[in-house]
């Protein structure tokens, strides 16, 4: 055992050879993290291990005097750079592969984000849709089944919008929309929600109302504040609304009986001059 520990000292395996290896790994231990060090370190050692093994094997010939070559430390001093500059690479590599990676699972979570936020929400004024005002509807329901609460359903129609569209073109038109989604927005409370419904019509779901008087009150803030022009660069639009109320559970027990009981008040509206609020007169039993 000691003689071929001083056979392997003789021929530089165990003097230059671990000197090199180690201080190679000690140099990458100062830029690489301990994961990449030891693929690193274990690359060195394999490949000082793999010429001393080839050599001895006779696959590795070198016209050159082995006792020499194995004892001087230019050997291996090119044994363990060689190493460390392919570790080097393949690190440069490996960044860069995850990098790739990371960049390309970022762009499907902003993706799937995206699409999940799509399907909650109008794609013009950002505003739940329907589906969710149908979701909140029926938790709403639910509640005041329990006694908790009496909802009210506000269906709001923009008059006068065709003229907007035809005038100005949809661009503006849409502009407005847009408008009309924020100023709904700044005036309910908190827990109402507002969707739109389609083209220039849109819902606005009281959860808590309690009664017409919650439920007018709401909506002659809505209406004032869309009495205020809407600037669009230097010129000015006016537009106002109609107004359809119905309470649960006088003019319905669910968002679609609701929704057609404050459709018919708001159609009394248009036809009775526009620009204003009516408490549905509908029954369930009258539909």
């Amino acid at each position: 055992m000691v003689a071929s520990v001083f056979g392997l000292m003789s021929r530089g395996i165990l003097g230059p050879a671990l000197v090199f290896m180690v201080m190679a790994i000690i140099c990458l231990s100062l830029i690489l993290p301990l994961r990449q060090l030891l693929i690193a370190g274990t690359l060195i050692v394999c490949t000082d291990l793999a010429v001393i093994l080839l050599y001895f094997s006779g696959a590795f010939v070198i016209n050159i005097d082995p006792v020499q070559a194995f004892a001087a430390p230019a050997s291996w001093f090119s044994y363990s750079i060689v190493p460390i500059y392919a570790s080097i690479l393949i690190m440069l590599v490996l960044s860069r592969f995850n990098k790739g990676i990371e960049q390309v699972l970022t762009e499907l979570e902003e993706e799937k984000s995206a699409a999940f936020y799509l399907s909650e929400h109008d794609h013009l004024t950002g505003l739940p849709n329907m589906r969710v005002m149908e979701i909140r509807a029926h938790q709403a329901i639910l509640m005041a089944d329990r006694g908790e609460s009496k909802p009210a359903l506000l269906f709001i129609d923009l008059d006068h919008f065709k003229v907007i569209n035809d005038k100005r073109g949809h661009d503006v038109g849409d502009l407005v929309l847009q408008e009309v989604a924020i100023r709904i927005q700044s005036v309910i409370r908190e827990g109402d929600i507002v969707a739109r419904a389609g083209g220039d019509e849109f819902l606005v779901l009281l959860p808590q109302a309690n009664d017409t008087v919650d439920a007018e009150t709401v909506s002659q803030k809505i209406c004032v504040t869309l009495a205020n022009p809407f600037r669009l660069d230097d010129d000015e639009i006016y537009i106002s609304a109609s107004f359809g109320i119905a309470m649960w559970p006088e003019h319905g027990r669910d968002l679609k009986s609701l929704t057609r009981s404050a459709d018919q008040a708001m159609y009394a509206v248009k036809t009775s001059g526009k620009n204003g609020f009516k408490v549905s007169t509908s029954s369930i039993e009258n539909g």
